[in-house]
């Protein structure tokens, strides 16, 4: 069984409540029960309740997070850390006349682990900060400086035959300079269209500090993207501030509607050039590593939305092997919510061998007023093998539907089609208009986790 219980609810004008409280009898239930992918392969459990005072510039957010292991498989020690509590505070303010804005971002969250054996604690992170926004009708010029402040207070809780400890780190203090500037330059075409070059420049320093012996709570390293030519942490996550001397050379045009404003072509593209070696890493102990590259892999996006049709390309250029580290392809069709078309492409490359290689494609067509067929097929090219195929058809009449899906899905298997081990399902769903749904919504449930943009039109 499943049980959960979700709640939104507006105290006051400002102040809202969120709770989403979850459980399962047994780690096989997403397995035995559900039909989507996301679900199918969901580890962990999380629990939340969360309380957010929102004003005009100013955010306040008080969150309790549970979480529970459902793939008992993954060690205890490996099991992500539980928010007990964290608050957040972050706004920003301008300062009387001087043209300066005064920023915070500021948090307070204790971590606890179901392992005794686990560092775990609290950690504290002030980080104040003056910018001074510059602009003018083709220009920009922002420089920002902020000031990190870091204190933890951990150690651990022990049990019947390992003794707890306490463990001391000084306080992490660091300066955090940048300087973000960019141009726009705009032209009109016979047609009316409108096309603009963006050129843009970000510099951001950030001195060594050694964090070596700070805990690993809540960061990694996320996924190279245009977003992050411009963040000024390489990491995600508060326990670590990756030292850089960096500037980002950037480069995006758009094409917009006259008519309604919106964006017909957007296209990026961006680097990142060192001038220093970066020494801060995810380890835990005192690292010689050293990155000594001079430039990022360079990245490019183009996203175009022309009538029903829209597209989404990004790939990533190795530099240092002269490849396409990273590729994709997405197309897109929407005429209505019964004709829709995906077509996708992905290819990425981890450690210069491939890691990923597959392509994904879904239809919604209906034939007539009365019936719709629904199709999906998730391939693998590099391992040769299905990952999740879908093919049904509903009927609708005025006064009640039916959906029919059959599905095969691998097994615990969304990245790297490491299983031989299939999940064969029928799902059949009745529709009373006006009453609601017998036989469960798992065929809706299915096709609006499984086909971009479909929505469920049988109500």
């Amino acid at each position: 069984y499943q049980v959960r219980y979700q709640q939104h609810t507006r105290l006051l004008p400002n102040l809202l409540l969120d709770i989403d409280l979850q459980d399962i009898s047994d780690p096989e239930y997403f397995n035995d029960f559900s039909n989507g992918l996301r679900s199918t392969t969901q580890t962990h459990l999380f629990r939340n309740a969360i309380l957010r005072y929102d004003l005009s510039n100013w955010h306040m957010r008080a969150l309790l997070q549970d979480i529970k292991t459902i793939d008992r498989s993954i060690a205890i020690s490996n099991r992500p850390y539980e928010r007990l509590p964290q608050l957040t505070l972050n706004g920003d303010t301008k300062i009387t006349d001087s043209g300066l804005l005064f920023t915070l971002d500021s948090e307070f969250v204790d971590f606890t682990h179901e392992d005794s054996t686990k560092t775990t604690g609290s950690r504290l992170t002030l980080r104040p900060g003056l910018q001074l926004p510059l602009s003018g009708t083709a220009w920009f010029f922002k420089p920002a400086i902020k000031f990190s402040h870091t204190q933890y207070d951990i150690g651990t809780r022990g049990n019947t035959t390992i003794p707890g400890t306490s463990q001391t780190i000084d306080n992490r203090n660091l300066p955090m300079t940048s300087i973000d500037a960019g141009l726009f330059f705009e032209r009109y075409f016979e047609n009316g269209y409108q096309q603009t070059l963006e050129p843009r420049l970000y510099y951001l320093n950030v001195p060594f500090v050694e964090q070596g012996d700070i805990p690993i709570f809540d960061t990694s390293t996320p996924e190279f993207s245009v977003a992050q030519l411009f963040r000024d942490n390489r990491f995600i996550g508060g326990d670590r501030i990756g030292d850089t001397n960096q500037l980002t050379v950037a480069l995006t045009s758009r094409i917009l509607n006259p008519d309604t404003g919106i964006e017909f072509l957007r296209a990026s593209i961006g680097q990142i050039f060192f001038f220093e070696d970066r020494r801060v890493s995810l380890a835990t102990t005192a690292s010689n590593t050293i990155d000594n590259t001079r430039q990022s892999d360079i990245i490019a996006e183009l996203d175009t939305r022309w009538g029903h049709w829209q597209s989404n390309f990004d790939v990533q250029w190795d530099t240092t092997n002269d490849k396409l580290s990273k590729q994709n392809y997405f197309l897109h069709y929407k005429s209505d919510d019964k004709h829709l078309f995906n077509l996708g492409y992905r290819k990425r490359l981890k450690n210069n061998t491939l890691d990923l290689e597959q392509t994904d494609t879904s239809f919604v067509y209906a034939i007539n007023n009365r019936y719709s067929t629904f199709f999906r097929w998730n391939y693998s090219l590099k391992d040769k093998k299905d990952i999740n195929t879908i093919a049904g058809f509903s009927y609708d009449s005025c006064c009640w539907s039916i959906q029919l899906l059959a599905q095969r899905r691998l097994l615990n298997s969304t990245s790297s089609a490491t299983s031989d081990d299939y999940d064969n399902s029928i799902l059949v769903q009745f529709v009373f208009k006006g009453l609601g749904s017998i036989s469960g919504s798992g065929a809706r449930d299915t096709l609006e986790q499984s086909i971009y943009r479909y929505s469920d039109t049988l109500q």
